[in-house]
This record gives structure tokens, sequence and C-alpha cells, in this order.
């Protein structure tokens, strides 16, 4: 951080020092269970009961004959799942993904649907939304899933709902027995990659979703030790903080 944030020592000991009673805010956070705080996603990577909630799904879903799992979700939904995808190009199903409407997009998926159930496969659809009404996400699940009632019969046990309890998507889901997974009321898109959101199509896609967890759980260790030369968390708000003192009106994350 000397080199390249132009920050010493002393400056995020400073911070260090201001946010002190932040930090036992952050730290009381990551053991809350129950997800009261929007801070207790820092909980989901230790959070061994909701993990093995969805692996037990997972294997039941990860059949010899799954040949292709369609993530149906925008932003917050999808984009951490492609990140670690991509990062780690794991060797299993594959994974698709349907965020923005594209006509093209659509047509291809429908075509590989056609010719997977054609030759005696199967897809998944992983419908991913909080709230079940994201306009994108209904759109797009409504055209796969007309397409997916097309070709067989069990449509229903060919997708899973991701959403937060009491949602509309749940209750479509209820109404047709679909599986459904939780995404934490509390945990915003954008944070939501350790949770059943981005765990379930990335064991899916043969991530081992156990280990993602342990080495978010010891990074999170790192951001909660108040050892200011090895916690690059508080090396990044310094950073943040010192560029917005010296009147930086641009922050690209």
């Amino acid at each position: 951080y000397k080199d390249t944030s132009n920050i010493q020592r002393r400056d995020i000991t400073l911070v260090a020092k201001k946010l002190s009673s932040y930090f036992d805010i952050l730290k009381k956070a990551s053991q809350d269970e129950e997800y009261k705080t929007h801070e207790s996603l820092l909980y989901l990577a230790n959070d061994a009961k909701l993990r093995q909630k969805v692996l037990k799904l997972a294997k039941v879903r990860n059949t010899k004959d799954l040949k292709e799992v369609m993530v149906v979700g925008i932003g917050g939904s999808n984009l951490g799942t492609l990140a670690v995808e991509d990062a780690l190009r794991p060797i299993g199903v594959r994974l698709s993904y349907f965020d923005t409407a594209h006509v093209q997009t659509l047509q291809l998926a429908i075509a590989r649907m056609r010719q997977v159930y054609k030759d005696g496969g199967k897809v998944l659809l992983n419908v991913i939304s909080k709230s079940g009404t994201t306009n994108e996400t209904v759109m797009n699940a409504k055209v796969l899933i007309r397409e997916l009632q097309k070709l067989t019969d069990d449509w229903a046990d060919d997708i899973v709902a991701t959403t937060q309890p009491g949602s509309k998507l749940e209750d479509w889901a209820l109404e047709y027995d679909i599986a459904i997974l939780p995404n934490p009321e509390k945990v915003g898109g954008r944070y939501s990659v350790f949770c059943p959101v981005g765990i379930f199509p990335l064991a899916l896609a043969g991530v081992d979703t156990r280990k993602l967890h342990k080495g978010a759980s010891k990074m999170l260790e790192k951001c909660l030790d108040p050892d200011v030369e090895t916690n690059p968390a508080l090396q990044s708000v310094t950073a943040i903080w010192r560029a917005m003192k010296n009147q930086a009106t641009i922050h690209n994350l």
C-alpha cells in the first residue's frame, strides 16, 4: 500500500482508532446466525448450516443427465457467480447467464434446450431474484420456462428458485412445488455470492464451495484483525478516505 496508495502506517492507525467501535459491530455481525443486520453478510463464509442445505439440493440435482444450468438473474444475482467461475474455471456442468433482455441469447438457449431434451438430457433453470419482481429476470424466466414446459411434463423439477422469504417468486415456486433456496433478507445482491445465490450454481459447476468458504473465512479474519500491516480492509478504507480528503470525486471500484 505504501507504493500504490500514497498512505502511511500512521494514516491506517488513525483510521483504525476512529473505527474501533464499528469494528466491534462487525465482529458481532460476523457471528450473527440470524442475519439481523446488513453487516451480517460477514457470517456467510462460516454458515455451515446454510451451505449444507445448498449442497444437499445440489447433490440431488446434479444427475448424469444434467447438461446445463441456466442462471437467470441480473446484477448481484449473477455477477458474483460469473466472477468466481471465470477465476477458477471449474470442470463441471456448464453454466450460462441470462441478465439483460437479449433476443439472440434466448434463441440460442432455446435451441440448446431442445437439443438437450431430444438427446435425453436435462437443463436446470436457477431463477434468482431477491424481490421476485426484477423485470429482466421475470422476462427471461418466462421465456425459458415456457419453452421448458413444452419439452417436459416434469418441468417444475428442472427449476430452482433462489429468493428472499415472502417474495412473489417464492409464492410462485410454492404454488408449483418448485425447490426454493433462501437469500437472507439483509444480504444485498452484490454481497450474495457466498449464500445460495452463488454457491448453488457454483457447486453444480464443480467448484468446491467448502474451500471457497474457507478462503473467505480466512480473509474475514484478516479484515477483522487490528494489525494495520496485514488488514487489507483497513488499508483500503484508509486509501479511499485520504483520496476523499484530497478532493477526489471519482471512485472506480
